[in-house]
């Protein structure tokens, strides 16, 4: 019966003789030895199964055990399998008395924890793992339990609150802090423990030397195996230049805005209250040439040209003036724009210009686009009539066309006449800005720095590619319409 007993249980039950002789083993014991059947080990000793300096330790420990009469209980032993894999067993070992009180063999008993003893290594393995990482981050790394006292913190927080870790572990943000900041993350920590959600803020920190800094906080809840909250675990890092870089971003924009606005308001005001005043100087300049022409003396009449023709120019820039500050500020709203109706007003715009220069202009069929109507007339009409106007010495072509790339139409306005120097291309767009003189080509130099801001106002690029002699192309882009 007592066989039969030993030999259901899962653990290996065994009895020595004096010299570790096996005199009863049960089946889970036989198996894990590689035998068939418990009979097999009967008689044999551990050096028949195990290497010879495992068998030897297990046979002096027995010795001991018998000479000494002092049984082991529960002790963590290392063992083989048949297969060579090392095993761990939770061993007890007693002396087997006779009625007479004598020492006759041992009982012992085995239970395989090598499960719970690879479980342990990976754990602690994990738990190196994790903390060698979080000492090696650029970030600040810590852990309080729901009473918010700290119970980890890594070594870039110690070095943060200029503390050793065990002057924080146990203390809490009131200890740390000042009042006013303590309240605040200990609100945020039981505002995480509760919705169990991730909290990101960014703070006002106080550096033990009186520095205000500003950090940007993740807080997550931490849960045992069960799945409660039993603590916050939460990492920062230094935004402190990031933010005041954003602030001053914020102001200088603000401040650019403000500008912009300002400028464009006294370019409007003081190109319109020119207006008046201008055309009261032309018109009695006008008068006194028609009136004392031929009149007065040679230089009255040239001085008279010089004030039309000043008048003149000076209404023409103020015009333009008036157009280009009025991009920005009295644009129409983007809409579905169909450029061959745009190109056609552009034509009959500029049909003095093409007759008389014998210009012949082409383009491919255009798209529709989402643009402001109005601009994007006045943008393809610029650029033809400075194709027309710098023409060489054959008769002016221009082609347009339109190509769609991934995220935007891409427009060609391309001539055959002087060409431009690429050393000038950038310096072309820009206002005022005259490559020749008035007395070869007239004009205020505005005209390209308008198609820029256009450009600039839907969102697109404008550039130009030309070498002198060999005429230019003009590109700009308009994003499509779910890119804009």
């Amino acid at each position: 019966m007592l066989r039969a007993a030993v030999g259901s249980f899962s653990d290996h039950i065994f009895v020595k003789d004096t010299k570790s002789r096996f005199v009863l083993a049960n089946i889970a014991l036989a198996r894990h030895m590689g035998a068939e059947n418990p009979e097999e080990l009967l008689g044999k000793t551990d050096f028949d199964f195990y290497p010879k300096k495992l068998a030897a330790k297990f046979s002096a420990d027995e010795r001991t055990i018998i000479e000494s009469g002092r049984p082991r209980i529960n002790r963590e032993e290392a063992g083989m399998d048949q297969a060579g894999n090392w095993m761990w067993f939770l061993s007890t070992k007693v002396p087997l008395r006779d009625s007479k009180g004598k020492t006759v063999g041992i009982v012992g008993s085995s239970r395989d924890i090598t499960w719970n003893k690879r479980a342990e290594e990976a754990l602690r393995d994990s738990r190196a793992l994790y903390y060698s990482l979080v000492e090696s981050l650029p970030v600040n790394v810590f852990r309080k339990d729901l009473a918010g006292k700290f119970s980890f913190g890594n070594r870039l927080f110690c070095e943060t609150l200029g503390k050793p870790l065990e002057e924080i572990i146990g203390k809490t943000d009131f200890d740390l802090f000042p009042k006013e900041l303590a309240e605040k993350y200990r609100g945020d920590d039981k505002a995480v423990g509760e919705t169990r959600e991730v909290f990101e803020d960014i703070e006002e920190h106080q550096k033990p030397d009186g520095e205000r800094i500003f950090v940007e906080v993740l807080k997550a809840p931490v849960y045992n195996s069960r799945g409660e909250v039993v603590g916050i675990q939460g990492i920062f890092w230094d935004v402190t230049e990031k933010k005041r870089a954003e602030e001053e971003l914020k102001r200088t924009a603000a401040e650019l805005t403000r500008s912009n606005a300002e400028l464009e308001q006294f370019a409007y005001i003081a190109s319109h209250d020119l207006q008046e005043p201008l055309r009261m100087v032309a018109s009695y300049t006008q008068l006194l040439a028609k009136r004392y022409k031929n009149k007065l003396d040679s230089d009255a009449d040239d001085f008279i040209e010089y004030v039309v023709d000043g008048a003149s120019r000076m209404r023409v820039l103020i015009d333009d003036l008036l157009t280009y500050s009025r991009i920005g500020t009295h644009g129409r709203p983007f809409e579905p724009t169909d450029c061959e109706e745009v190109l056609e007003r552009v034509f009959a715009n500029l049909q003095m210009a093409i007759h008389e220069s014998g210009a012949i202009v082409t383009h491919n069929h255009l798209p529709t686009v989402t643009a402001d109507p109005s601009q994007l007339e006045q943008l393809l009409q610029n650029l033809i009539r400075n194709a027309i106007k710098f023409h060489s010495e054959e008769p002016p072509r221009v082609h347009v066309s339109a190509e769609e790339n991934a995220t935007e139409w891409l427009f060609s306005v391309r001539d055959n006449g002087i060409g431009i120097d690429p050393e000038y291309a950038n310096r072309i767009f820009v206002i005022f800005q005259r490559l020749h003189g008035r007395g070869e080509y007239p004009g205020t130099g505005i005209g390209l720095a308008v198609c820029k801001k256009i450009v600039q106002r839907h969102g697109g690029r404008i550039w130009v590619e030309s070498q002198p002699g060999k005429g230019s192309t003009f590109y700009f882009t308009i994003p499509n319409a779910g890119d804009q």
